[in-house]
């Protein structure tokens, strides 16, 4: 059993450039503070602590062992499956905007699974958004992410809603003009989900230099004559609001202005260009074209 107390400096026994910057006499009041200072220091130099005992090294190497470990468990949380990366970490550059974690979004209610108001996605599918995040850096714009790595407890929640006729609380602002059944049938939402894959996420773009804001709602009118809710959060406009389920959300869609026309195409350009296929009907969801798990639905929560 190793006793620290016989590893203690005699006064003012400190390494030269601690005692010049806080003083020998601080260290002196502090002997066992400097003799932890000393075997971490020095060990990690090559050199034993006291000429009289060698085991100073020895616990030297294991400190800074455990220093590197913790230091490790802090830039990449435990809870994090293999293979896959929290994009909160990963993506730094990105803006997440975890809408199932809260009650902004079409059940109203926050969503089973999502256990933290951060996002994984697949560790080939998080190399892929960096370059897209690198690519539109270029033209001014930055990522805003809503959804990747979606637990199988978030389908189920979904499936459940579904079947509760009786809730319909945030219809309008979701989906005005089809019906819970509709929004499985038209491809919605879907259960199971490819993004249980790991390998598909929802995003849009936001202008460099500007950050989300509280939801505003205001009335759109689109060149149908067709009227929605239009939810502005500060990202750029795409012509319909994420999770709105209607055709306007479609990526072809033609009843929106020329100006989200151009900011669609661009998006789409740019995940495709990163190895992304766009998948019907919503213009905000991608799926990484060599997934790396294209027959596995994962249930890890997101915690």
């Amino acid at each position: 059993m190793y006793r620290f107390s016989a590893y203690i400096p005699k006064k003012h026994e400190v390494p030269g450039f601690l005692g010049k910057y806080f003083g020998a006499e601080w260290w002196a009041k502090k002997p066992r503070v400097a003799s932890y200072v000393r075997i971490f220091l020095y060990a990690i130099m090559g050199q034993k602590t006291h000429p009289k005992n060698g085991n100073c090294m020895f616990l030297g190497y294991i400190i800074t062992i455990l220093v590197a470990l913790s230091f490790s468990a802090c830039v990449q949380s435990p809870s994090v499956p293999a293979g896959f990366e929290d994009l909160a970490v990963a993506l730094p550059e990105a803006q997440l905007s975890v809408r199932y974690y809260g009650e902004e979004n079409f059940v109203g209610k926050p969503i089973d699974g999502y256990q933290k108001p951060t996002l994984w996605l697949s560790k080939e599918a998080t190399a892929a958004l960096r370059k897209v995040c690198q690519r539109i850096q270029k033209d001014g714009y930055k990522l805003v992410i809503y959804d990747a790595y979606r637990p199988q407890s978030g389908p189920d929640h979904f499936t459940r809603w579904s079947e509760d006729f009786q809730d319909a609380n945030r219809k309008a602002d979701y989906y005005p003009y089809v019906t819970k059944e509709q929004i499985f049938k038209e491809g919605y939402v879907a259960n199971p989900s490819s993004h249980s894959r790991g390998s598909t996420v929802d995003l849009t773009l936001i202008e460099a230099g500007k950050k989300l804001h509280p939801i505003k709602r205001s009335k759109r009118t689109l060149p149908s004559g067709k009227v929605i809710l239009f939810l502005d959060d500060g990202t750029v406009d795409m012509g319909s609001s994420f999770d709105l389920f209607d055709t306007v959300s479609h990526p072809n869609s033609n009843d929106i202005p020329a100006a989200a026309r151009t900011h669609r195409d661009y998006l789409k350009k740019v995940m495709e260009e990163a190895g992304f296929m766009q998948i019907l009907p919503e213009w905000w969801h991608f799926t990484l074209r060599d997934e790396p798990y294209p027959n596995q639905y994962f249930t890890y929560p997101i915690q």
